[in-house]
């Protein structure tokens, strides 16, 4: 269980991190603001996978009780 609450929250400061970053990398990894099925207001980054890896990498090596 812990493995899995450190794997959930790896994720989520990756995934804030992305967030509050955007400035910073939003012209090299944001998506196009133009088309019918787009609804947000400005650039989205499209890296938000990162935190996926980043939470499964965790719970990986919790697993294999990598210290």
């Amino acid at each position: 269980m812990q493995t899995l609450v450190v794997a959930w929250l790896l994720s989520f400061i990756v995934v804030m991190a992305i967030i509050r970053s955007n400035h910073w990398h939003v012209h090299l990894s944001s998506d196009v603001i133009d088309g019918v099925q787009k609804f947000h207001r400005g650039a989205i980054p499209r890296i938000g996978g990162l935190g996926i890896i980043a939470g499964l990498g965790g719970r990986l090596a919790g697993a294999l009780g990598v210290a």
